[in-house]
This record gives structure tokens, sequence and C-alpha cells, in this order.
């Protein structure tokens, strides 16, 4: 069989897998109900709370709507309801409670809260399981709108039709072809990594492209509309600093309230609510307060990078998604790019397809989902400061030529990445010393402290001083302190300029940041928060402050735990020089946590502060094992699992409730489709 003969076969048996899927798992309830006999016709049925005109029903204001049906005698195997108006919204939801008598219960009883959908018609089926014949049911609806006119349809043990979507089919197709590209089995760990290659360089930019694709679709959901609206004014910042610096000052052109320049603490949140209720004045969130004036101590760069500009070539402001999703694609480039570096340099048998597994498994465990889930300014300066660490590292890495003499624009445009992180989430240039690491003490020394030396140095200094002592400038002229940039004169929820240190904070902050479990249940999306904002339940006695949390570093990326491999794989490491580049890494993720907790406190963002630095190590780890333990540079099953495990929960924890802008708020039809039409087949409905 000649080669496109074999790769017209394999699409094939995609296509016919799929199809088989499609029809025996996801229409599993169609078939069940092939024998079902449909009972549409009552003894007695009753529509209390409505009133009733030509078969539409209105509710009643403020009095219970409800269905009862008596007299059935029949086991009921499904109950079929249909709810819909004149302009039903593809957003609508009903939440429905199922009442019932069986054999084992001759009073109803109550069965667990659902939902009927009208624009998702899988929804509309409530299979049932009870013991024997049902006497009576009763069905408690709710959400409804007293100005609107309601169809409503009801029957039992109505037959299922096949429901057949040609994007659950494509989705299908297009997993088992990933499963097949990346299963154990697959050619592509047999091929050298070689970018050289067209071919290759060619298969790599399409999954480049794929990665950002669905980035930016992320993006496009979870974003609102409307960011210019009252509820997204925080989103602004930027766009003041920028005018704030047209109009030549870097306080911002917002009017403080008098009585918040009469108090003596105007940073304790309870002391300060309750002044300027009595006096019917409000402030600006997250703003800095300082010396009678509103500050933002957000980092300047994204001001200078973005907003500026755009501010100053169109007079408008920027919507905060566009610098992010630049920030984002940086970043995906830069994995990509640091990954290749890694694997051929240090790595030269990596085969193309655990470079692209372990590239995506990296992005994705470095948490850069949040940026796009999340697009407002608190993600921005993570986004970019991240970004800019990474592509500053690689820019270092490939400085050092196959001769182990230096590029100095490389040099130069390494330092001038890692120099604006300052401007953007000052902790995070601690990637700077990435450069020790990076270079190693023979280079250092000879390439940078020495008299030869000093244009290599000078292309790392030089963009160090002129962005350091721009940002120290900028700190200074706010608030008369070239290290203060101002995130303690936050007007937040808590004072945190008396935030102080603890050091009984840190078990509980390194449980939450790093260890914390997800919790779980059997209803959809069958992840929840452990704890809401400022909700966290734990013994220790003080202030806890903290934003919606899922759960830990190791929750999300469970494929972490092959950093436990670092002693075994460690003689290795040695030979290849690159521990001290590994525990680097592991030792900046263990500070930064450190920071947070202290400074901050615990919110799902701060996973991106450091992850990254945590999955550096964990990649390199699981390279470097396996080439220890297979010479043929295969991939072994339980890494492959991990790899998916890791992307699978990172994508699927998107739609958990109870976090920041939960898909149900910013696609609940999107949200029901997921639910009924691809996770349904988990579902006893």
């Amino acid at each position: 069989m000649n080669k496109n003969k074999a790769i017209v076969l394999s699409i094939v048996k995609i296509i016919i897998a799929a199809l088989l899927i499609e029809c025996f798992i996801f229409n599993f309830r169609a078939l069940e109900s092939i024998g079902y006999k449909e009972i549409a016709d009552f003894n007695s049925i009753e529509y209390t709370g409505f009133t009733e005109d030509s078969g539409k029903y209105s509710p009643i204001p403020d009095v219970e709507q409800a269905i009862e049906i008596k007299d059935i005698d029949a086991e009921i195997k499904n109950v079929y309801l249909d709810i819909k108006y004149k302009k039903t919204k593809a957003k609508d939801y009903f939440p429905v409670v199922l009442n019932v008598t069986d054999e084992a219960n001759s009073q109803y009883l109550t069965l667990n809260s659902t939902e009927i959908v009208p624009t998702v018609p899988e929804s509309k089926y409530l299979r049932t399981h009870l013991i024997g014949k049902s006497k009576n049911l009763k069905i408690n609806l709710s959400n409804l709108n007293s100005e609107k006119e309601y169809e409503i349809t009801v029957s039992l043990n109505k037959r299922r039709p096949f429901c057949f979507q040609l994007w659950r089919i494509a989705l299908i197709a297009f997993i088992i072809l990933l499963v097949k590209l990346f299963g154990y089995k697959s050619a592509l760990y047999r091929i050298k990594l070689d970018l050289a290659d067209k071919k290759q360089k060619a298969f790599v930019i399409v999954f480049f492209l794929l990665t950002v694709t669905v980035f930016l679709t992320i993006a496009s959901v979870f974003t609102p509309k409307k960011w210019k609206t009252e509820e997204w004014q925080a989103n602004l910042q930027y766009n003041y600093v920028a005018q704030a610096m047209l109009n030549g000052h870097v306080w911002l052109d917002k009017e403080v309230p008098a009585s918040l320049n009469e108090m003596d603490n105007p940073y304790d949140f309870a002391e300060r609510t309750r002044i300027l209720e009595e006096n019917g004045e409000s402030v600006v969130m997250d703003l800095a307060y300082f010396d009678g004036k509103y500050y933002s101590y957000f980092g300047v760069m994204p001001v200078i990078v973005f907003y500026l500009p755009y501010m100053l070539l169109t007079g408008d402001y920027l919507n905060t998604l566009y610098p992010i999703l630049i920030c984002v694609v940086i970043f995906l480039f830069a994995a990509y790019w640091f990954m290749h570096t890694m694997a051929k340099r240090h790595y030269p048998s990596t085969s193309l397809g655990a470079y692209i597994l372990l590239t995506s498994t990296f992005i994705f465990g470095s948490e850069a989902l949040y940026f796009v889930q999340k697009t407002t300014i608190y993600s921005l300066p993570i986004a970019m400061g991240t970004s800019l660490g990474l592509l500053g590292v690689s820019f270092w890495l490939n400085a050092i030529t196959e001769r182990g003499e230096l590029r100095k624009g490389m040099l130069i445009a390494g330092a001038i990445s890692i120099a604006m992180i300052m401007g953007c989430r000052p902790h995070l240039a601690i990637v700077l010393l990435f450069i020790f690491p990076i270079f190693g003490r023979k280079i250092i020394f000879t390439k940078f402290f020495s008299k030869k030396g000093i244009p290599n140095s000078a292309c790392v200094i030089v963009p160090f001083l002129i962005v350091g002592i721009g940002v120290m400038a900028y700190n200074y002229a706010r608030f008369g302190s070239v290290f203060d940039f101002g995130a303690t004169y936050n007007l937040t929820g808590f004072d945190m300029t008396h935030r102080g240190f603890i050091p009984e904070r840190f078990f509980l902050g390194y449980w939450e940041y790093l260890f914390q479990p997800f919790s779980v249940s059997a209803r959809f999306p069958y992840i929840d928060v452990v704890a809401g904002h400022m909700g966290l339940a734990a013994d220790y006695q003080g202030q806890i402050i903290n934003e919606p949390l899922l759960g830990g570093f190791f929750a999300f990326n469970l494929i972490g735990i092959y950093m436990l491999k670092l002693k075994a794989c460690m003689g290795e490491l040695k030979k290849k020089g690159i521990l001290p580049f590994i525990l680097t890494s592991m030792a900046f993720a263990a500070i930064i946590v450190s920071v947070d907790i202290q400074m901050v406190g615990m919110t799902i963002r701060y996973l991106s502060d450091f992850s990254m630095f945590f999955m550096i190590a964990t990649v390199l780890i699981i390279l470097t094992d396996l080439e220890r333990r297979q010479p043929e540079n295969g991939i072994t099953r339980i890494v492959i699992c991990l790899c998916a495990l890791c992307i699978f929960v990172n994508l699927f924890t998107l739609m958990a409730n109870g976090r920041y802008t939960p898909l149900f708020n910013a696609d609940r039809h999107l949200y029901f489709k997921i639910k009924y039409q691809l996770m349904g087949f988990l579902s006893i409905r």
C-alpha cells in the first residue's frame, strides 16, 4: 500500500470511528427510547400559577408556577418538557424540579433540580429512574417572565430523535486524529526534530497556529462585547494613565472624594466604606491613593508600549483585550522557540512528537489560559511580564554560538525584554538571574567580567540602566521614592499599607497555591471553587485575603510531579550543564509564591506568576528521563497521559462555576450546548 492510500484509509477509519461514537455514545438515549410508548393525553393536568389564553400561559407574579399531572398509572421513563415564547433567546433557560410518586413513594419524592433550555433540544428530555408505576407527577418551574406568554408542551415516555451534530462529529474526529498522531506508537516519535526540514517546519507552524486559534477563540467567548460600560470602568486604568501623561502629569484626572482626604487611614476598607456612605461619596476601587491624588499602581510599561501610542494615533481609549492577545501570542511563540532551543542544545535526539507534545503541555501548564479567560487589566501585567521573561530567556539562550562566542544583538534583545518586566510585574524581573545558569561560570568570567567582555556586559547592563532609571524616575514622581511602586496604596478590600509579614501565612498559602485539590461533584461542570471571594475556610486566626480559588498548581498540572524525578536525573542534568538552570527556575517559582502570599494573598491569576518556572523544570526533567531510559527516544505512555491530562484539565476548568467570569455568564448558550450535546453522555439525562 502506498503512502497516499494509507493516509486516505486512516482518514476513512477516523471518520467511521467518529460516526460510530456519535451514534452509539452521544445518541445512546435515542437508541434506548426506541420502544417507548408516548403518553401525551392525560386524565388530569393542571397548570397553577398561570393565566391561560388560547393555549398560551402567562405566569402570575409572585406565585409559584407548576404543572401537576395525576392518575398516570404507568412507568415514567422520561419527561418531555418544552417551554418557549415568541422571541426565545439563546441564553434562556428554565430551572425545573420534578416531584413524583412511584411504587416506593406514595407521597411526592422531590428529585434534583435541572433545567430546560429551549434552544438545546437534548435538554428537553428528562430521563427518570423510578420504581415501578407512577401515579402523580408535579413539575415546578421558575425563571419565567410574567410579561411573556409561553407555549408549554408536556408528554411522557417520548421517543428521542437522533440528534446528529456535525460540529461534534468533527470534534470527535479531531480528537481521534490527535490520539493517533501522539499515541505511544506514533511515527512522530521516530522522527528526529529538525526544523531545517520544510515538512517538519510546516507541521510545527500548523500546531503553533492551532494553539493561537484555541487561545483567540477562548478570548472571543469570555471577553465582554461591551467593554466601556460602567461595569468595566476598572479596565480603563491604563487609559487613564495614558491620558494623564498626555496632560503632562503622572496622577490620574479623577476627582478624589473630600472625605477620603480627611480620613486618618483611608486604606481601612470598612471604615472607608462607612464614611463614604455617610457622605454620599464613592471611590474608584483598585486605584492607588497617595497625598490627595489618584494614581495607578500598575506598571507603566503597558501604557508606553500600547496605550499611549494608540491614544496618540486615534485619540481614543484602547480595549485591554488587544494588548493581552498580543502578549499571549508572543508567549506562545516564545514557548515554541524556548523548547526548540533547549532540545537542539541539550537533547539533540528529541523527536518531533515529543517536542510538540511537551511544548503544548508547557504552554497550558503555565496557566496562560487565564489571560484569555479574564481579559482585564489584572491579567495584562502578568501576561506581559511572563511573555517578556520567556522571550528574553530565549534570546539569551540563542546568544551563544556553537564556538562559544556571543551574539550582541541577542544579548541586547534579551536584556531589553527582561528589563521591561520592571515596568510590568516587578518581582518577575527576577528572571534576570537566569543569566548565570544560561551562560555559565566560564562565559560569565571570560565574556562578561573581563576587559574584552566590556561590550558584552554593556549589551546587558545598558538596557537595564535605561529602563530601570525610567521606572525609578516614574516611581519618584508619584510617590517620592525610586523603589516605591505604589501597590501598598491600593484602595482595595483590605489595608495593604499594614499587610505586614506573618510567617504563619505560608502554610495556608503554599497549600492553596500548590496542593489544594479541586472540589468535584457529579453535577456539570463537575468542578467548583473551593472558596469564594474572601471566603476561604481555615483555622488561621488572621485576615485571609483570597479571590475565588479552584485548586493548586499540582491540581491543574499533575504532570508537575515529574519534578520528583530530579534526584534520579541529577547525573544526566549535570553532564548536560542544565542542572543550575532547572534549580534556578524552581527557586524562582518558590520565591514568587512566597512573595505573592505575603504581599497580597491567594488568587487564581497568580498561578500564572510562577507556574511557568515549575513547568520549565518539569519538561526538562521529562526530556532527560526519556533520554535516560529510552535510547530509541520513544516516549512513555505515562508521559503522554500526563500531558493529555494537563492540557484537558486546564481547558475544562474554564467552565468551572464560581470563578470570575464563568462560562455560564460569558456564553450561557455555549455552556448548555457543552453540557447537553458534548458532556451529556456522562449524565443520567
